[in-house]
């Protein structure tokens, strides 16, 4: 998010995963002419989904290109296979990943 916020239109696409830019420390999204596809758990310790749609909210009344999708049951990294905070889940790591490579196609595609 910062970085496409920062390069403008140098940067077309993100597709973030698990994280966002929250609360009263978060950086200037004025900048910010991306399309966002981002993937996030329901359930996550350190970004809350609440939060994170608030996010995605203050985003879209920017006039921002911004959808989020939400993956119920799971927490935060749950596509890190290496599974540190017992949240990994094949599942939805799929469907976040083939969702991801199927939005930058459709946003990159010249």
């Amino acid at each position: 998010f910062v970085i496409a916020a920062m390069e403008g239109d140098r940067v077309a696409a993100i597709t973030p995963w698990y994280g966002a830019p929250l609360g009263d420390d978060a950086p200037d999204m004025s900048g910010l002419t991306a399309a966002v596809r981002g993937h996030f758990a329901a359930d996550d310790g350190f970004f809350a989904a609440d939060a994170v749609r608030v996010f995605e909210t203050k985003l879209k009344d920017m006039g921002k290109n911004v959808s989020f999708v939400f993956h119920e049951g799971t927490g935060h990294a749950f596509g890190n296979e290496e599974n540190g905070l017992g949240t990994y889940d094949a599942d939805a790591k799929a469907a976040a990943w083939s969702d991801s490579i199927a939005f930058l196609k459709s946003q990159l595609s010249a």
